[in-house]
């Protein structure tokens, strides 16, 4: 037992000093609510920035108590990185039936925002990508931003470029004037913020009255 223990202490060393990874503070929120708190092992890009993309699959996670356990997205609700003034939230999100994947939020409200990293590669998708751009075409080994919404009553959707127009107005049927704006193409597909406060700012007026 002592050996193993000896082991994975040099293991998590030599990934965290001499890889592309680093030690954040960190916090997950259990199914049943309860929060622990500890450390993750996050990865890094290649400009020493987090690699959010690596972070949707799993993450590896050291508690207060030093227990160190890698984590999958169907085992917890979420979790949050604290990278000094910033923090960064992830949530499960059941893509497909039986099928999970943490995604970072964006906005929280009656209408999530969330970013889910994704690659075009000879024209089809490579999942697990990340961007901080927009790519409006399919040149080989471009990537893409893609975003999932889901309202609080659980409904959900995909949003990218190519079928925005296609989808989002049935999605915002519930508020008219939004899904005439889309469908209009007042607003494009790099308005998603601007769609999501918009309907968020409606869905607490309609609420509270």
């Amino acid at each position: 037992m002592k050996s193993f223990i000896i082991f994975i202490f040099i293991t998590l060393f030599s990934a965290t000093a001499f890889g592309n990874y680093k030690n954040i503070d960190a916090r997950y929120i259990t199914h049943s609510s309860d929060t622990v708190k500890g450390t993750m092992i996050v990865p890094l890009d290649e400009n020493g920035g987090i690699n959010f993309a690596k972070l949707q699959w799993r993450i590896s996670f050291i508690d207060t108590s030093g227990n160190y356990s890698r984590i999958h997205p169907a085992e917890i609700a979420g979790f949050t990185i604290i990278n000094g003034p910033e923090k960064i939230k992830y949530n499960s999100i059941e893509t497909e039936p039986g099928s999970f994947v943490f995604a970072r939020v964006v906005i929280d409200g009656n209408l999530d925002l969330y970013y889910f990293y994704k690659e075009v590669l000879e024209g089809g998708w490579v999942e697990g990508s990340y961007i901080k751009n927009y790519f409006l075409g399919y040149p080989t080994s471009a990537k893409l931003d893609y975003f999932i919404l889901i309202k609080q009553n659980g409904e959900k959707i995909d949003a990218h470029w190519d079928t925005f127009y296609k989808k989002m107005p049935r999605f915002f049927s519930d508020y008219p004037a939004l899904a005439k704006k889309i469908k209009s193409r007042e607003y494009k597909f790099t308005d998603i913020y601007r769609i999501v406060r918009e309907y968020n700012r409606w869905k607490n007026k309609t609420l509270n009255g």
